[in-house]
């Protein structure tokens, strides 16, 4: 928590000081009872975007949701609140990796609103009008004041698509250790006329509370339905988490597994040692993942991963039809 300043010398400013304590108190209490927030997070519903974002100065023309020419693509990107691999914080450099890599639907990762580090920006709205993405959802993982001020900060996952988003949540995850709160996004997107979930997630750093988090994910996963869970998940190929995801009746598929090339080595940036990002895919999407890799780009620690998938506009097994 931000201090307050101290009144320079000679000046009686107890009155505001006092409220200004009072109100942080009652926001304190407010966000711990579950009342609203300026922050969406758990339970809010998903923010669409149908223009450019008067607020922000780079707010590009938003298109209308493409039509499925027979090819999606999908990206995982840990933006690490868009500071660099080289210690410099640019959103605008996050935007250009967006923007060059032309993905349909984007989970990021460590995603910030309110932050005085990045700016005091509202991040998810700031890069989906950037990068020219109609909808966003971000959802909290956890809420503090990090803004210098008595505005919540928040800190989580985020989704952009350039497809509607028709329902979003947020889902805590197991802490058993009482570290960092995580939580999953998951999302019903509507792609050429089929429904298929999205869910992003950012692992914690210990191999005790990711076991216990993968497993969550995997309870959450009907593997016969068309679903992608993409993220950042801190575990090694091979790892118990990951196979707690691959096997068993979640069974699903990593995208690099199927049609990947490269190493897939995602950390640390620009010269990555480790695979720790992912993107899965349910059943009856395995078979039409085309391509998958991990693109080297600076605006992060860790490297963005796509994925294209054959995506036809009717009649997949398994798709839900148009909620």
């Amino acid at each position: 928590m931000e201090r307050f300043a101290r009144p320079s010398a000679g000046t009686k400013r107890p009155v505001p000081l006092l409220i200004g304590l009072a109100a942080l108190a009652a926001a304190a209490v407010l966000l711990a009872m579950g009342g609203p927030s300026p922050i969406a997070g758990p339970g809010a519903t998903f923010t669409a975007l149908p223009g450019p974002v008067p607020s922000l100065s780079q707010a590009t023309s938003f298109r209308q949701p493409p039509a499925v020419s027979g090819r999606l693509r999908v990206m995982t990107y840990n933006i690490r609140w868009g500071l660099g691999a080289d210690g410099r914080r640019d959103l605008t450099r996050t935007a250009a990796v967006l923007r060059q890599l032309d993905a349909d639907i984007v989970i990021l990762n460590e995603v910030d609103v309110n932050w005085r580090r990045s700016g005091n920006s509202d991040q998810p709205a700031r890069l989906a009008a950037e990068a020219g993405y109609p909808y966003v959802y971000f959802g909290a993982s956890f809420r503090t004041w990090a803004s210098g001020s008595l505005k919540a900060s928040a800190y989580g996952n985020a989704i952009l698509s350039r497809h509607p988003i028709v329902s979003a949540h947020t889902i805590p995850l197991p802490n058993p250790l009482r570290r960092e709160p995580r939580s999953v996004l998951v999302a019903r997107v509507l792609v050429g006329g089929q429904a298929l979930t999205v869910l992003g997630t950012h692992l914690g750093l210990h191999r005790f509370e990711r076991l216990e988090q993968a497993g969550h994910i995997a309870r959450l996963v009907n593997a016969s339905e068309p679903v992608i869970l993409m993220g950042d998940f801190n575990a090694f190929p091979g790892s118990e988490e990951i196979a707690l995801l691959i096997s068993g009746p979640t069974g699903l598929s990593d995208a690099h597994g199927l049609a990947g090339s490269g190493s897939g080595e995602t950390f640390p940036a620009p010269e990555p040692s480790a695979r720790i990002d992912y993107i899965f895919v349910s059943p009856p999407l395995a078979s039409r993942v085309v391509a998958s890799r991990a693109v080297p780009a600076d605006a992060s620690d860790h490297l963005p991963v796509v994925a294209d998938l054959d995506w036809p506009g009717q009649g997949m097994a398994g798709a839900a039809p148009n909620p």
